[in-house]
Parts: structure tokens; C-alpha cells; sequence
């Protein structure tokens, strides 16, 4: 055997035309086949860069709805805070006016 592929596997009192035919084909075959494959792994190093962009896109989607809720919570607070107050206002503004209203009668 001289490093062909599946050379060992036949000795060399049995080598015959048939059996190199059938080895330059096999070889025949590989050899063509090794372009393809390079050409699929090729293919699926484009599909994975691809699917990860998509996979940052969402991120980056489900980052930013994350700091809009967060936002609009933080304004829902705020508007809370701010309708307490005005109701502190109106309740005293009222009391003010029935106090007035009591000095008057």
C-alpha cells in the first residue's frame, strides 16, 4: 500500500485491472465530491452568520419593547404621583372654598 485510499484493503497478489478501476473511481469520485462539500459547508457558514443576525435582530427588538415598557411604567408612576397631588390640590381647594363659604353664611 502507497497511501491510496483502500489500497490496504487488497493485497498485492490480488490487484487487477478491475480493482484499479474500481480504486481510480472511487478516488474519481471523492476528488469530485470534495468540492461540493466545501460548497455546503460554505453554504452553511452563510445560513448560520445569517440566522444569528436574525437572532441579534430580535435582541435587539426585544431590548428596546424592554425599555419602552419600562419607559411607559415609569410614566404610568409619574402620572400616579401627579394625580395624587392634583387630588390633594382639589381637596384642599375645596375645603378652602367650604372654610370661605362658612365665614360668609
Amino acid at each position: 500500500s502507497m497511501g491510496v485510499p483502500g489500497m490496504d484493503q487488497i493485497p498485492m497478489d490480488q490487484l487487477t485491472v478491475a480493482n484499479l478501476t474500481t480504486l481510480q473511481t472511487a478516488y474519481t469520485n471523492a476528488n469530485a465530491r470534495i468540492p461540493q462539500i466545501d460548497t455546503e459547508l460554505a453554504n452553511l457558514s452563510t445560513e448560520l452568520i445569517a440566522a444569528q443576525a436574525a437572532v441579534d435582530q430580535v435582541n435587539a427588538v426585544v431590548n428596546s419593547a424592554m425599555a419602552n415598557y419600562n419607559t411607559v411604567e415609569s410614566g404610568k408612576i409619574a402620572a400616579a404621583a401627579g394625580f395624587g397631588s392634583a387630588q390633594a390640590q382639589i381637596t384642599s381647594s375645596e375645603q378652602a372654598l367650604a372654610d370661605a363659604q362658612a365665614k360668609l353664611d
